[in-house]
């Protein structure tokens, strides 16, 4: 089974050298965004997500329910009862090679914004924020604004938020080609999907 990402703030990067987890465990990390409109979003990675490094990978719908007067036996997990709360929720497809983008599995009737949440939650959510907005985004891809943490190292290539588009993962330009080669060749099918687009000079 494939570990989990770790906190991203307090954790080191699961792909650097000194990272250090326990390999028998696995749990999803949380984090959270503000959109354009300054509206939330809880992101979920499950097994091979990624996230932004500045990225908060805590608990805060619990915490925010908790401080709304809400119980356990209220919801089944945060992301059932974020969009109760005002948060949209975006979840990781378990794609490997090439990292796909978070899609937008949960909507809020009432969208909350970050002013109205209480201060502790507030900080949480703001330390990584996107251009779009969430009620038009069904696909998020942060590595497109975010240096990311990630499991293994030798993840070469993305895809972007429109879905079809891949480009390398930055810093791994000069292994894309061979990746792009060795793609097509093993999952031919799946590669018809994609659109390769080659890093240009100074990229």
């Amino acid at each position: 089974m494939t570990p989990a990402l770790p906190d991203p703030v307090n954790g080191p990067s699961p792909s650097s050298p000194e990272a250090d987890y326990p390999a028998a465990h696995s749990m999803d990390t949380h984090w959270y965004a503000v959109d354009a409109a300054g509206h939330v979003a809880l992101f979920v990675t499950g097994e091979n997500g990624h996230a932004p490094a500045a990225a908060a990978g805590e608990y805060l719908v619990s915490e925010y329910a908790r401080l709304s007067g809400k119980t356990e036996d209220d919801y089944q997990g945060e992301d059932e009862l974020a969009p109760e709360l005002g948060f949209f929720v975006y979840d990781y497809d378990e794609d490997y090679d090439p990292i796909g983008p978070y899609r937008r599995t949960g909507v809020p009737p009432v969208p909350a914004h970050i002013d109205q949440l209480p201060p502790e939650i507030r900080t949480g959510c703001k330390a990584v924020r996107f251009d779009v907005r969430f009620s038009d985004a069904p696909l998020v891809q942060p590595i497109e604004k975010y240096e990311c943490v990630y499991w293994y190292d030798e993840r070469v290539a993305y895809v972007t938020a429109d879905g079809v588009t891949v480009r390398p993962i930055p810093g791994k330009e000069g292994e894309f080609a061979d990746f792009v080669a060795r793609f097509r060749s093993e999952q031919p099918a799946e590669a018809a999907r994609y659109r390769f687009e080659a890093p240009t000079d100074g990229r």
